[in-house]
Order: structure tokens, then sequence, then C-alpha cells
């Protein structure tokens, strides 16, 4: 499970500026049944990526300034990348 930072008038699509409305926090926590669990992370740029697996710190000031939700993903293909240099798939929303 990765936290992750939404901004406001994301079209989903990562192309140019839009590729920075998305953040995730790389560091995660593996659900454990019956675990109580936290998931924390600073609110620093380098610690976070957006949807190309980069780091960008004017974007995520930008995320941070017009967020339209914070939360969690479950990560897995369609949702959580590390590296762009797997193939693209079509993000998918919950």
């Amino acid at each position: 499970m990765h936290l992750f930072l939404w901004r406001s008038g994301d079209d989903l699509s990562c192309n140019g500026a839009i590729a920075s409305y998305r953040f995730w926090a790389p560091s995660g926590v593996t659900l454990k049944l019956g675990d109580n669990q936290t998931l924390t992370s600073v609110l620093d740029p380098s610690m976070w990526i957006n949807c190309h697996g980069q780091h960008d710190t004017s974007g995520f000031a930008g995320a941070l300034e017009n967020a339209m939700g914070i939360g969690f993903t479950f990560g897995g293909q369609n949702f959580f990348r590390l590296a762009s240099s797997q193939p693209r798939q079509r993000d998918v929303q919950s």
C-alpha cells in the first residue's frame, strides 16, 4: 500500500505536465491480516514520484497547492509503477 497525492484537473493521461498531477510515496507497506499498520511519509518532493516514476519538485508543489485528494493505492501494474521502462498501461480509477 502506498500513499497517494492527486492534483485537481488530472485527465489521467500522464502526458506532459499532467504526468505530475499524481504522486506516490514509493516506500509502502505490505498489508498483513490482523496487524495494525501505519503508513507515513514526509512531504518532501525527493521522496515522491509522479506517474512516470520521476521526482518533480515544482510538480509536487503544484499538487500540494491544488490537491483534489490524498489517500493510498494498493499498487499493482495498473496504478503504481516505480519505473517508466515498463510497458504503458492505462491507469485505472477505483
